[in-house]
């Protein structure tokens, strides 16, 4: 009987223990500008599970808003054919 009630404590532990990691949910933001930090702050305000991994700017952008420390950079926009 005690090997039932350990089995049945297991799954339940196993089965909340990795859910808050799981329930996170990573976002990148295209675009830089004044209307993706508002999406940004939106999300964040909306969701507090929600992670904003960064912002990729947008190649018709004209000004920054967000952050230099949040944005991503990488490959040229758009990318080489």
């Amino acid at each position: 009987m005690s090997a039932v009630a350990a089995v049945i404590v297991h799954r339940v532990y196993a089965a909340h223990a990795g859910k808050h990691a799981r329930a996170r949910s990573r976002i990148l933001v295209l675009g830089s500008g004044p209307a993706a930090k508002l999406v940004g702050e939106t999300l964040r305000a909306s969701d507090p599970s929600a992670e904003i991994v960064g912002y990729f700017p947008a190649p018709n952008e004209q000004q920054v808003a967000v952050p230099p420390s949040q944005m991503l950079s990488g490959h040229s926009w758009p990318p080489p054919r």
